[in-house]
C-alpha cells in the first residue's frame, strides 16, 4: 500500500511538472525545487486542507519570487527581455500574460514596439498598445502553445484598437477577455478569407470565435484610424520584418501599399482580432 501511494505521489508530481512547464516554461522546475518543502508540510499537517493550502502557498510564493526577481536578469543573459507590465505606452492586455511568462522578446523587438507606441501617442493622445502573446524567457525552439511560430523571441501579437459603439469613444481595452477570438467581421464588399479557409477544411482558422465569449462584441467597433496608424508604424519600422493581418483589414484600413503586411495563410488563424509582428533577425 505504501508503495502504491509513493508511485501515485511521484506520478502526481510528474504531471504537475509537465503541466507547469507547458504553461510557463519555468513552473515545472520551481515545483521540483519546492518538493522538500512539500514533504515538510505533509509531516507538519495531518489535515489535507491545511497541507494542500500550505503547499499551494509555498509554490505561489516561490514562483512569484522567481518570476519577479530571478527571471528578468537571467533571461537577459540569453538575449531575452520582458515587455513592460504596467506602462502607459505598452502593457499586456491581460496580466496573466506576464504571470505565465509569455511576455519575453528580443531586445530589438521590444525597442521597436516601444518606439511605435511613442509615435502612436504623438499622433493619437492616450493611445496605448496592448500586447497579447510574445514568448517564454528561454530557448529559440521552445513552443509557445498554441502558436505555431512564437519560438524565437522575434514574434509579438498585439490587440487591435477599439472604440465604444455607443459614443465612439476610444478605449484601452478589447471585447475579449484575452484579446483573441472577437473578430472584426468582413463587410459585404470585402473578401471573406475566413469563410474560404473554413470551406477548404481549415477548422482551426476561426476556432477561437467558438470558445471565446462574444457577449461584449456588440458594444465595440474597430477604431480604424488608430489601428491603421499602429499597423502603418510597425510596417515602416526598420526593426520589423513583416506584419500579419487579415486581408480584408489590410484593404479596409488603406494599407495595401505595404508589401510586408501579409496574410498568415489558412494553416494559421484569423488575424482580424490582433496583428502579428515579426522582428528582423
Amino acid at each position: 500500500m505504501r508503495l502504491v501511494k509513493t508511485v501515485l505521489l511521484v506520478l502526481a508530481h510528474l504531471l504537475w511538472v509537465v503541466l507547469l512547464t507547458v504553461l510557463t516554461q519555468v513552473g515545472g522546475v520551481i515545483h521540483l525545487l519546492c518538493i522538500p518543502a512539500y514533504g515538510f508540510l505533509r509531516l507538519r499537517y495531518q489535515q489535507r486542507l491545511f497541507r494542500y493550502l500550505g503547499q499551494t502557498l509555498c509554490f505561489l510564493f516561490a514562483y512569484m519570487v522567481v518570476v519577479v526577481f530571478v527571471l528578468p536578469p537571467l533571461a537577459g543573459r540569453y538575449g531575452r527581455v520582458q515587455l513592460p507590465i504596467n506602462g502607459t505606452l505598452l502593457r499586456p492586455q491581460n496580466l496573466m500574460t506576464a504571470i505565465l511568462c509569455r511576455h519575453y522578446v528580443r531586445r530589438e523587438l521590444r525597442n521597436a514596439a516601444l518606439e511605435v507606441a511613442v509615435f502612436l501617442q504623438r499622433e493619437h493622445q492616450g493611445a496605448t498598445l496592448l500586447y497579447l502573446d510574445a514568448q517564454h524567457p528561454f530557448g529559440n525552439k521552445w513552443p509557445l502553445l498554441p502558436h505555431l511560430s512564437h519560438s524565437d523571441g522575434r514574434k509579438l501579437d498585439l490587440a487591435l484598437l477599439w472604440k465604444r459603439k455607443a459614443d465612439h469613444t476610444p478605449v484601452t481595452e478589447t471585447p475579449s477577455v484575452i484579446g483573441y477570438g472577437v473578430f472584426v467581421d468582413p463587410r459585404p464588399q470585402d473578401v471573406d478569407v475566413a469563410r474560404s479557409c473554413a470551406q477548404q477544411g481549415y477548422w482551426q482558422y476561426g476556432f477561437m470565435e467558438r470558445i471565446i465569449p462574444q457577449a461584449h462584441k456588440s458594444e465595440y467597433v474597430l477604431d480604424e484610424e488608430r489601428t491603421a496608424a499602429m499597423v502603418r508604424l510597425f510596417c515602416q519600422h526598420k526593426g520589423v520584418r513583416r506584419v500579419l493581418i487579415e486581408p480584408h483589414l489590410k484593404s479596409r484600413l488603406g494599407l495595401s501599399a505595404f508589401d510586408n503586411l501579409r496574410h498568415a495563410g489558412c494553416h494559421a488563424v484569423r488575424h482580424d482580432d490582433h496583428i502579428h509582428v515579426e522582428g528582423r533577425d
